[in-house]
């Protein structure tokens, strides 16, 4: 049974890369660390501007911040979103 609880109590977690807008990589970063799910958000260098740990109580919500909240901000170009994969303990 706890294991069970332990799943139920999981949040679903994933790691979104941004590409902005040319010189709103900082408004960008300040807009992702202000919404409730992200749990951090940096500036990067390479190909994305900014990579971002985002989480939500399940899949269908954290679906809903990444196409409705984060995509949805006139100065993001693209996203690249990769799920935390959670293996069950053995």
């Amino acid at each position: 049974m706890k294991k069970r609880n332990e799943e139920i109590n999981r949040k679903t977690e994933a790691f979104v890369c941004v590409n902005t807008e040319m010189g709103d990589e900082e408004e960008t970063l300040s807009f992702l660390q202000g919404l409730p799910g992200v749990d951090e958000a940096k500036l990067v260098y390479g190909v994305w501007d900014i990579v971002a740990k985002v989480s939500a109580p399940n899949r269908d919500e954290l679906t809903k911040l990444i196409t409705e909240d984060i995509r949805g901000n006139n100065s993001i170009r693209s996203t690249l979103t990769m799920m935390v994969v959670s293996l069950p303990d053995i």
